[in-house]
């Protein structure tokens, strides 16, 4: 539509241009026998430029010689004619539908040029049938976006039900079980499945204060040799939170155990508390044999099953919380 748009007024050259938030971005243009550089593929509306002019005050603005581009529009004339030498007459048209302007379109002409009323209603004419298409096009990409957040919604509300019927027969598993190892294992296996992880381990204060490995799914004995005994929080905080490591061979805090993640395979990893009555007293440990980020859901479940393990613990040995005393038999692994 465009190319015949520039032939009947006389015009070698047009552009479609379309509003992108802040900015003009251009989409189509025609007659041209020279690419244009991609910093002028974008301009900013509160520019000094006449298409930012046009747009912003949406009436056309008409330049009928180059002196007067330089005139009104002295710094935009500068960068055009660095690069792209002399221009002759210019005229941009607003795209508008309704109270909406959708963006512009511009003419080029080789030298100066007198636009005459049948020029003008017909550049008019033009624009508002491109408004009308840019138009049609917003409300597509809407509706697109719409429907691809009801999708979206609807996969979130799928996956939260699921959550919560897995996590309800959890608990009720819990609290039929008498023996803690088979709480740890069933727990792993929970968290493994709900935060994508490869591997898993719990970990709890001993009587001395050291955190040691209680049940663990994946991990090598060299492994959990290296790693036993660290927190990433004090015995005594409070309020300690889940803490998330996405890649293990780019951040810095870990660069310690770089050789001991690397020889175990381990490129992301969580640890998530286990709080009983305010008091620290182990750790979930969440591993990925791949560097990507534990999302808040990963932890969040996890945190909600630390908290009924930190029960089940409660439960097996009543005063475990206050005193960080655990005479449990070592679990072997999985």
């Amino acid at each position: 539509m465009i190319e015949r748009g520039a032939r009947p007024i006389g015009a070698y050259s047009i552009a479609v241009w379309t509003c992108d938030g802040s900015d003009l971005l251009l989409i189509d243009v025609s007659g041209l026998d020279r690419a244009i550089p991609d910093r002028f593929r974008r301009i900013r509306i509160d520019g000094d430029a006449p298409l930012a002019a046009c747009v912003r005050d949406r009436v056309s603005v008409l330049l009928e010689t180059s002196d007067e581009y330089k005139t009104r529009f002295p710094e935009s004339w500068k960068r055009v004619t660095l690069t792209s030498g002399d221009i002759g007459a210019v005229a941009v048209v607003p795209c508008t539908a309704g109270d909406t302007t959708f963006g512009a379109l511009c003419f080029l002409y080789a030298g100066e040029h007198v636009f005459d009323d049948a020029e003008k209603t017909f550049q008019t004419l033009l624009a508002r049938h491109c408004a009308l298409a840019l138009e049609r096009v917003q409300l597509l990409d809407e509706e697109r976006k719409q429907r691809t957040e009801a999708v979206r919604a609807a996969a979130a509300e799928k996956q939260a039900r699921g959550d919560v019927e897995l996590l309800y027969e959890l608990i009720a598993s819990f609290n039929r079980l008498d023996d803690i190892n088979a709480v740890y294992e069933l727990a792993l296996d929970y968290v493994q499945r709900v935060s994508d992880s490869d591997r898993a381990a719990i970990l709890l204060f001993d009587h001395a204060g050291v955190m040691r490995f209680r049940a663990w799914a994946g991990l090598s004995d060299r492994y959990r040799a290296a790693v036993e005994g660290h927190s990433p929080w004090k015995p005594d905080d409070t309020f300690p939170r889940p803490i998330a490591v996405e890649d293990t061979e780019t951040d810095p805090a870990w660069a310690a155990y770089r050789p001991v993640f690397e020889a175990e395979g381990i490129r992301s990893l969580a640890f998530v508390p286990i709080v009983h009555k305010s008091t620290l007293i182990g750790k979930f440990m969440l591993y990925r044999n791949r560097p990507r980020t534990f999302v808040p859901r990963d932890l969040q479940l996890t945190a909600t099953v630390a908290v009924h393990v930190a029960r089940a613990v409660e439960r097996k040995h009543p005063g475990a919380g206050s005193t960080f005393y655990f005479s449990l038999v070592p679990n072997t692994g999985n």
